[in-house]
C-alpha cells in the first residue's frame, strides 16, 4: 500500500531535494496549506501536496532551462550578430582594397597607352622624315640618271667628233 502522508524528511527523500527546499515551498506555495499537517509535533505533508511541490519544481527547473536556454540563445544570437559585423568589415576592407587594385590597374594601363601613344607619333614623324629622305633620294637618282645621259650623250657626240676629225686628217683624197 503506498503511503498517504509523508513527514518533511520523507518528503525531500522522496524528491531528492533538501528539508530546507520543502520548507520554503511550504511557505511560497498557498494552495499547500490544505496539505500540511502536524502530528506529534512533526510536520506532514499529504501524496497531493507532495504532487503539488514536484509539480512546482518541474516548472522551476523547466523555467530555469527555458532561461539557460534564452540565454545561450542570446548569446549566440550577439555572436552571430558579432561574426556578421565583421564580415560586413572584412568584406568592406576587401571591396576597398579590390577598387584600389582596380584603379592602379586602370591608371597603369592609362599610363602604357599614353607612352604608347608617344612612341607612335614618334614613329610616324620618324617614318614621315624617311619618307621624304627616300622621295629625296629618289629624286637626287632620276639627276643623276638625266646628268649620266647628257654625259653620256655629250662623250658619244665628242667621240664622233672626235672620229670626224681624225678622218678628214687621215683621209686621202
Amino acid at each position: 500500500m503506498k503511503k498517504e502522508s509523508f513527514s518533511i524528511n520523507e518528503a525531500a527523500q522522496e524528491l531528492n531535494v533538501t528539508k530546507q527546499c520543502i520548507y520554503k515551498k511550504i511557505k511560497t506555495l498557498n494552495e499547500l496549506n490544505d496539505h500540511i499537517f502536524t502530528k506529534n509535533n512533526i510536520k506532514y505533508i499529504s501524496k497531493e501536496g507532495l504532487e503539488l511541490i514536484y509539480k512546482n519544481l518541474n516548472s522551476e527547473q523547466s523555467n530555469d532551462s527555458l532561461n539557460g536556454l534564452n540565454n545561450l540563445n542570446e548569446l549566440n544570437l550577439n555572436h552571430l550578430n558579432r561574426l556578421i559585423e565583421n564580415y560586413k568589415d572584412q568584406m568592406e576592407l576587401l571591396n576597398n582594397q579590390h577598387k584600389n587594385h582596380l584603379n592602379d590597374l586602370k591608371n597603369n594601363y592609362l599610363f602604357q597607352i599614353e607612352s604608347l601613344t608617344e612612341q607612335l607619333k614618334t614613329k610616324d614623324l620618324q617614318i614621315e622624315t624617311k619618307d621624304q629622305q627616300f622621295l629625296q633620294q629618289t629624286k637626287l637618282i632620276e639627276n643623276m640618271q638625266v646628268l649620266l645621259k647628257q654625259n653620256q650623250d655629250s662623250n658619244q657626240k665628242l667621240l664622233e667628233d672626235k672620229k670626224s676629225i681624225w678622218n678628214r686628217i687621215f683621209k686621202r683624197k
